[in-house]
């Protein structure tokens, strides 16, 4: 069956779960939440769902409020942008985030898109789904915090393109760095810092020295630089410093010369590197302005 509006999808979401049998969770796996997603929870029903938090794309306040139903089990995964919602017979696969432009939905959002979506046998659904969430991540505070501050950015970036300043591309335009590309979802395992998304890493890798567990440090430096550079700050678990806040913090954890010029030389090849988003580029420039780094 295809379903060739955002009201046709809503209403067969709607529809399939009221028709599921409490003993049976709903599956879903959708990236992007805003604001009035919450809503279709029922609270009488059970959900298991996946969530993207590092994209931007998922307003924080909705998924504090989602943590703390007791019929619903949440995690989340970096690289999510799937949109796929399973039923016990019926799955539904297609393009609507749970968002005001995605389903309908009264939010913050302004704009409604055309949404397609097909009903299909929910058996391969449900592998698929079961698969991505023995590998998903769960949510905590940290987690969280650095949601709130990539949707701020990309609130910023939004409105910014509203206002036109991006297509008029004049010399006032500051690209806004997302999150999600200069560092991993948490801080993981026994690590102290964000270590580096694996794009920074493996540009690190290509430019400047082979993959080790040493040499994984400065590239998460680097990322580190970058995103105070921009005006933002990241949560560590050192003690006496719960963030990274200038670049005097990053620089006084690097410390040790040699990883300090392995540093500058890294954050020179980012500012112009063709895998560098343009956001990256132009503030390692800044970060290399920042720090007095001259190329050799």
């Amino acid at each position: 069956m295809f379903l060739s509006s955002n009201k046709e999808i809503l209403e067969k979401l709607q529809a399939l779960d009221e028709q599921q049998p409490r003993s049976e969770p709903i599956l879903i796996a959708v990236a992007f939440w805003g604001e009035g997603a919450q809503r279709l929870l029922n609270p009488n029903k059970r959900y298991k769902i996946i969530c993207n938090l590092a994209a931007g794309g998922t307003n924080p306040k909705v998924i504090r409020e989602i943590i703390g139903l007791q019929n619903v089990e949440i995690m989340h995964m970096p690289d999510l942008h799937a949109k796929v919602v399973v039923c016990k017979q019926k799955a539904i696969v297609g393009s609507s985030n749970f968002s005001s432009a995605g389903l309908g939905l009264r939010g913050e959002d302004s704009v409604s898109w055309i949404e397609a979506a097909s009903l299909i046998e929910s058996s391969d659904a449900k592998r698929w789904f079961n698969a991505n969430w023995s590998s998903a991540l769960p949510i905590n505070e940290e987690t969280l915090l650095s949601a709130e501050s990539a949707w701020s950015n990309r609130t910023k970036k939004d409105e910014a393109a509203r206002r036109g300043e991006k297509e008029e591309r004049n010399d006032a335009y500051i690209p806004l760095v997302a999150e999600s590309e200069l560092f991993k979802a948490s801080i993981t395992g026994g690590n102290k810092i964000r270590m580096a998304a694996r794009p920074i890493e493996l540009i690190y890798f290509e430019t400047i020295e082979a993959e080790t567990k040493r040499s994984v440090w400065v590239p998460a430096y680097a990322s580190s630089l970058i995103w105070v550079t921009a005006g933002n700050r990241i949560a560590t678990r050192i003690e006496g410093k719960p963030y990274f806040e200038t670049v005097d913090d990053v620089l006084e954890r690097a410390k040790y010369p040699k990883t300090i010029a392995k540093l500058r030389k890294f954050i020179e090849v980012l500012s112009n590197h063709k895998k560098s988003s343009e956001s990256i580029q132009y503030w390692a420039k800044q970060c290399l302005n920042k720090i007095n780094i001259t190329s050799a």
